[in-house]
């Protein structure tokens, strides 16, 4: 059995506040093989330190940990979207997503377009109410706001607004499943449901928080704190039929 870690529980692992052992108890599985991805090392950026030398040793302390914890066992995504296991060393990846941008950085931009007034200002137009929305179950998320965009006379439902979005992009074409992840997991916030609290880097964040869920679906368990994470998950999974189990690492 497979096992992903979101990058909350990896911190708190290096932090000494969770037991990786404690947590697959608490999964009751057979978890033989827990796995890391490009993810991980994008969060790397967000690390903090007073000098560019503490900064660069709790980068590598990091490094440790997510290479300790997973034993290098890494979920390759290659340019034509598709998904294998490896093993390779953090370090080595963090060096070839130096080398190589990938698309994230378009998606960076892509989700910075909309401003905070712009979204609120969409959910007063709908008539989203965020509290009501978020007791929706994930299977009924998409419908609901799907019967929203309807009632101005459209036909188009909330996945085709999502892939609509997507086609008109100039690099559209080459995006895959990550990208409606995270696609999805910015209109779902933009339109309230389980929103995030707004930074100015609350939308790279939930770029990442889309990655880990995306690379959880090639695992058996998908282990994360977040609720928010949590909560986009189960639509996202319910919406593609994705058969991996949401935990929490709390024991």
């Amino acid at each position: 059995m497979k096992a992903y870690l979101d990058n909350n529980v990896i911190i708190d692992i290096e932090k000494g506040l969770k037991s990786l052992d404690k947590i697959i108890e608490k999964i009751n599985g057979d978890i033989n093989e827990v796995y890391y991805s490009s993810a991980h090392i994008q969060e790397l950026e967000e690390i903090k330190g007073e000098t560019p030398e503490i900064k660069e040793k709790r980068t590598i302390k990091r490094l440790n940990t997510i290479g300790q914890t997973t034993k290098n066992r890494y979920l390759y995504e290659d340019m034509n979207n598709q998904v294998y296991y490896q093993i390779e060393s953090p370090r080595s990846v963090m060096e070839t997503l130096q080398e190589v941008p990938g698309t994230n950085e378009i998606m960076k931009d892509l989700m910075s377009l909309i401003s905070r007034e712009q979204k609120h200002q969409t959910r007063e137009l709908l008539g989203i109410e965020s509290k009501k929305l978020n007791n929706y179950a994930p299977s009924e998320v998409v419908g609901h706001l799907s019967k929203k965009l309807s009632q101005f006379g459209t036909e188009i439902s909330f996945l085709d607004m999502i892939n609509t979005g997507i086609e008109s992009h100039p690099e559209g074409s080459s995006f895959g499943y990550s990208h409606k992840f995270a696609a999805i997991f910015e209109v779902l916030d933009m339109l309230g449901y389980w929103k995030d609290k707004e930074t100015n880097k609350s939308n790279y964040a939930r770029l990442w928080d889309s990655n880990h869920s995306y690379f959880a679906c090639f695992c058996n368990y998908f282990v994360t704190d977040d609720l928010r994470t949590i909560k986009k998950s189960k639509v996202l999974y319910d919406l593609y039929g994705v058969k991996t189990e949401i935990v929490n690492s709390k024991y």
